[in-house]
């Protein structure tokens, strides 16, 4: 053992040259006898047969030739295990729990590569042996399952559960509807959602299929009450004989009001676009209404009028006719010479 502390039981280990070139680290080395093998030959036999498994190729039965081995292919098998965990934290944020192997493994293959010295690291491998066995096992079959197609068809049928689906169940769902939703969520709390994730696709595809068709619908909802409150507006005498730049502030406000996005959007959801269209549009009609009344006030004063008789009961003739005639006051008053009355 040199000076230096590390343990020498090869000619390939680190600081031979130095030991044999130099005569004070020579000097000052202690040499004694091999003694009993830490690596007996029965555990060389076991290392090179997990390096064949594991690698698919042949290796000396010599110390050297399985250290060879260690240090390059355990960390080719490190940067692999680096990948695998990039790959998952594509699928965020679903944390699938590993094996127990698998989830150690950088950690043993760590323990493995600490020393560069021949004895010390067939030891670690030797002690890890079942760990890596069965980690690096697990971690071709994840890399081999986990591509890049799978990675994508996951993060579609999480996007697809929590944008697309959850829309729809803000509308209501049918039952067929309802089911895919609830096969896509079992799927994705598989241990590996990856796997068998192309039998989701025509569940994927349905969803998909009906959050844009609920979107074109409403979309189509609110341009027919667009056009019913342009054509309300162009029936008002007086519209007909105003300018085209005059027509056109008029309308404008209406349209303005139109909530522009596709059928394939995501965002406004479902549910504003049901609930938001009727008093955007309902305070677009007024906006039109009252610049309507503005431009024919040159020649005409148009006074608008609110009825006021939301929720007002009435129970017999009398107060039909009590009604009627408090109406016709109320009008009369308003109504002047070169004037008119809209009714809102």
């Amino acid at each position: 053992m040199p000076a230096s502390g590390d343990k020498i039981t090869s000619f390939r280990d680190p600081g031979v040259q130095d030991l044999f070139s130099k005569d004070r680290d020579f000097k000052n080395a202690d040499i004694k006898p091999a003694g009993d093998q830490a690596i007996k030959p029965a555990d060389r036999i076991k290392i090179r047969k997990f390096f064949e498994d594991c690698t698919r190729q042949e290796f000396d039965n010599e110390p050297e030739a399985l250290a060879d081995a260690a240090f390059v292919h355990l960390h080719r098998f490190a940067k692999e295990h680096l990948d695998l965990l990039e790959r998952l934290q594509q699928l965020a944020p679903l944390r699938p729990q590993l094996p127990t192997a698998l989830a150690h493994l950088e950690a043993t293959l760590s323990k493995c590569l600490q020393s560069r010295q021949i004895e010390a690291t067939l030891v670690a491998v030797k002690k890890h042996l079942d760990t890596l066995r069965d980690g690096i096992q697990d971690l071709g079959i994840y890399r081999g399952d986990l591509t890049e197609e799978a990675i994508s068809q996951v993060k579609r049928a999480q996007r697809v559960l929590t944008v697309e689906f959850e829309q729809l169940q803000q509308l209501g769902l049918d039952p067929a509807l309802e089911q895919a939703g609830h096969t896509l969520q079992a799927q994705l709390a598989l241990a590996c959602p990856w796997r068998d994730i192309s039998s989701a696709r025509p569940l994927l595809e349905q969803i998909e299929s009906r959050y844009r068709e609920s979107r074109a619908e409403l979309l189509e909802k609110q341009e027919q009450q667009i056009e019913r409150i342009l054509e309300q507006v162009k029936l008002r005498e007086g519209f007909a004989r105003l300018d085209p730049d005059a027509a056109d502030s008029v309308l404008r406000l209406v349209r303005d009001k139109r909530i522009a996005t596709t059928p394939e959007a995501i965002s406004p959801a479902l549910i504003v676009l049901r609930n938001s269209v009727p008093p955007r549009l309902k305070e677009g009609a007024e906006q039109a209404h009252n610049r309507l009344d503005e431009l024919l006030s040159i020649k005409v004063q148009v006074v608008p009028f609110r009825l006021g008789l939301a929720n007002r009961e009435l129970s017999n003739p009398a107060e039909v006719e009590a009604l009627l005639q408090e109406l016709r006051e109320r009008l009369l008053a308003q109504l002047k010479d070169n004037s008119r009355i809209r009714l809102t």
